[in-house]
């Protein structure tokens, strides 16, 4: 069994005997929180730029971000893309940042209210004037990332129906809802890290590799949403991040983590694609409750790849239950 990351004081906690910065509480999401892979990461990516394809609550880019490294984060989800953006990329925030201050709309949220979006009815836990408030602030500041983050992450964290439609939550009201996207604020401000190189992607992951021509021997993070072992695909990865996205993103933000096609052969041209523009390596991971198995994926991998190294552990407890165990491979361009 994993010990708890262990605090060290001054931003750093102990994971693996490996001192690392301490991710903030805005990248530690649902998406799965991936902190307790950076010692490995740390090991393998030493130099280049550090790219995470399917980021997610972009608690690695952060981590390289704040460690100086160049970034490159992307995803389909809009709310997975607004960690990056609204964190890992972005500028400087304002004194006096945010600005609550919006005039109230008829907007995406209202219509989920009335039934007329693509979520049914009583999905949203909000009043109609909290509703209309957050129509209108996602509507005039749209181009505000930041703000857009801390809008997402108050939906996402206080407004727990959002995730769980069935609970029964008394909706949220106007003055609770601004208190929740302010409170997130604060926490927005402290995560974003002044200076440095970071870019932030929203699409596939074959588009945001598209983005540069030469990747100059960095490394390239893999942990996509594969299928579970019984065949399903992962829904909660899709409805609830869809939901969020498009509230805040006023628009419909339908998407797929992995494109269309096989998922396997989708992440192999993307393994492909990076070693042929100048990466060094590769770090994807998998676990016992994913398809393809670890076993299975191996073989595959050495037809693109040098399997340099592959890491085995148990996770224990979390979500699965009795635990899972988790397979990491380190990969290298053929010679």
């Amino acid at each position: 069994m994993r010990a708890r990351p262990k605090k060290l004081g001054g931003g750093l906690v102990l994971i693996d005997k490996v001192a690392v910065p301490e991710v903030p509480r805005v990248h530690r999401t649902y998406f799965g929180f991936k902190a307790r892979m950076m010692p490995h990461v740390l090991r393998w990516s030493t130099r280049g730029v550090f790219v995470e394809a399917f980021c997610g609550g972009a608690s690695l880019s952060w981590t390289m971000h704040r460690l100086g490294r160049d970034t490159l984060s992307g995803d389909a989800s809009y709310l997975a893309y607004l960690h990056a953006a609204g964190s890992v990329a972005a500028p400087p925030l304002p004194p006096g940042w945010p600005d609550l201050d919006a005039d109230p709309v008829e907007g995406f949220a209202c219509a989920l209210l009335d039934g007329r979006g693509p979520k049914q009815k009583g999905a949203l836990p909000l009043t109609r004037d909290a509703a209309r408030w957050l129509d209108g602030l996602c509507t005039a500041q749209a181009g505000d990332l930041s703000l857009m983050l801390a809008a997402a992450k108050a939906l996402d964290c206080e407004c727990r129906a959002m995730r769980f439609p069935s609970w029964t939550n008394k909706p949220v009201g106007l003055t609770a809802l601004r208190e929740y996207v302010a409170k997130w604020a604060a926490l927005v401000r402290e995560a974003v890290v002044p200076g440095g190189r970071a870019e932030a992607r929203h699409g596939l992951a074959h588009e945001t590799l598209a983005s540069r021509r030469d990747f100059g021997g960095g490394t390239l993070y893999l942990d996509p949403a594969w299928p579970f072992a019984d065949g399903s695909t992962a829904a909660a990865f899709y409805s609830h991040p869809a939901r969020v996205g498009e509230i805040v993103a006023q628009r419909a933000t339908p998407f797929d983590f992995l494109g269309t096609g096989d998922h396997l052969i989708y992440i192999l041209g993307l393994v492909r694609t990076f070693f042929e523009r100048g990466g060094q390596r590769v770090l994807t991971a998998t676990q016992s409750t994913n398809s393809p198995s670890a076993d299975e994926l191996e073989p595959s991998l050495f037809s693109v790849a040098r399997v340099l190294d592959r890491t085995t552990r148990r996770v224990e407890g979390g979500s699965h239950g009795t635990g899972f165990v988790e397979d990491m491979f380190t990969l290298e361009a053929p010679r």
